[in-house]
């Protein structure tokens, strides 16, 4: 017997050129110190990597004791106090998770993952995750006016998060699996159109 199978799509609204860096990969110059991030080059700024812009400071620490009793985390702290990262996942049964536009609240200025082992008399368990949650929708570099109202700034998403190796591994890195940087400071939006030569 025949079945019929409905597909729904999403439909395209405003897509935009965007700079891409799929699974990049961001070695850690060194634990337990803050390091200044460059969302639009995905790199920290110079003299440790190619970005220019400090939009954000990110630090992996943690300590290595035995196996069981060990704990890494990533944070990452936004220096403008309007600027974040927001957490969610809109759409989770389509390959295009995100929004079509940027959320305009809600975005933390600091944003932390954390993984580990403890031990409990005999038992050993294991507590949270090396990956950060599946989307993460950012938001640098935003200008507003005299009453808080957001006037400019870049926006972006990271699919399939962010993932980050323990201070106890021989090289540590950071991975933004799929990090999409809209470089219009006018624009709210989240579609992807083609990639912005670097």
């Amino acid at each position: 017997m025949d079945t019929d199978v409905a597909f729904v799509l999403r439909e395209i609204r405003n897509p935009v050129p965007m700079y891409y860096s799929q699974k990049r990969l961001v070695e850690v110059p060194e634990f337990n110190r803050y390091f200044e991030f460059d969302f639009e080059k995905a790199d920290w700024v110079k003299p440790f990597g190619a970005g220019q812009i400090a939009d954000a400071l990110i630090n992996v620490s943690g300590f290595y004791n035995e196996l069981d009793d060990r704990k890494s985390t990533l944070t990452i702290h936004f220096l403008n106090e309007h600027d974040g990262i927001l957490v969610g996942d809109w759409f989770p049964e389509s390959r295009l998770r995100s929004p079509h536009v940027a959320p305009e609240s809600g975005y933390q200025q600091e944003f932390t993952v954390t993984f580990g082992q403890e031990k409990e008399g005999r038992k050993v368990e294991n507590f949270g995750s090396r990956e950060s949650d599946p989307l993460l929708i950012f938001r640098v570099r935003t200008e507003v006016d005299n009453e808080g109202n957001v006037i400019r700034a870049n926006y972006g998403k990271i699919e399939e998060g962010i993932s980050f190796d323990g201070v106890w591994d021989r090289q540590s890195h950071i991975n933004f699996r799929y990090l999409f940087f809209n470089p219009d400071p006018e624009s709210v939006s989240l579609e992807y159109e083609g990639v912005i030569s670097r």
